[in-house]
């Protein structure tokens, strides 16, 4: 026990981020991106539109 070494940042980040978390971040990620992504083209899709006279 005494030789092992202490846990480098790389290690503690890739034990925090396990398989189950790291789904989740990627969801939400993805979720935000498309949100994103619909509110940009509503506002291509109005101004392209003909103005009603």
């Amino acid at each position: 026990m005494a030789d092992k070494w202490p846990l480098n940042l790389v290690q503690l980040v890739v034990g925090y981020f396990d398989t189950g978390t790291l789904s989740e971040t990627s969801e939400g990620i993805l979720y935000f991106v498309n949100q994103l992504f619909q509110g940009v083209q509503r506002r291509i899709v109005s101004v392209n539109e003909p103005a009603i006279n």
